[in-house]
């Protein structure tokens, strides 16, 4: 009996460790290009640029892959008072994978400007925003995903 249960605690161990070390492994680097200094009336362009491993995807910013039932790829941005978003992100050219919209591999960059209408009142400005997603390779897919991000600015 006392075998069985050392057994049990070992697979459960082992099972246990792999749950975490997936949930933990992310396919995607996220970086994010500001520019050093904002001042009153600048429009500022974010660069957010996603590598995702190779072997792997995530489906497109698309209403398609909404549709059908997929976690598409979406940045939200959260503004400090005083700056604003001109208009939509800019998505990079996504690519066709089965019947689906993905990004993969090096250098997919979304653009996003932002006018900086009035800063007063803080020294640091601070974007928040996040990254929405759910990555897959040919055998399976990890849950989907929401990474948070900040943005520091100096003024």
């Amino acid at each position: 009996m006392a075998k069985w249960f050392n057994a049990w605690c070992s697979l459960s161990l082992i099972l246990t460790m792999t749950t975490i070390s997936a949930q933990e492994y992310a396919p995607l680097k996220i970086s994010i290009q500001q520019p050093k200094q904002v001042t009153v009336g600048d429009t500022v362009e974010l660069l957010i640029r996603v590598d995702v491993d190779e072997g792997w995807y995530v489906y497109a910013a698309d209403a398609d892959n909404e549709v059908k039932g997929m976690t598409a790829f979406h940045i939200g941005f959260l503004l400090p008072k005083g700056m604003k978003l001109i208009g939509n992100v800019r998505l990079p050219d996504p690519i066709y994978h089965e019947e689906y919209t993905v990004y993969k591999g090096l250098g997919n960059v979304f653009k996003q400007r932002v006018l900086v209408e009035k800063v007063a009142g803080v020294t640091k400005p601070i974007i928040r925003g996040t990254v929405q997603y759910q990555a897959c390779d040919a055998q399976s897919c990890l849950p989907p995903t929401t990474e948070r991000f900040e943005v520091l600015l100096e003024k």
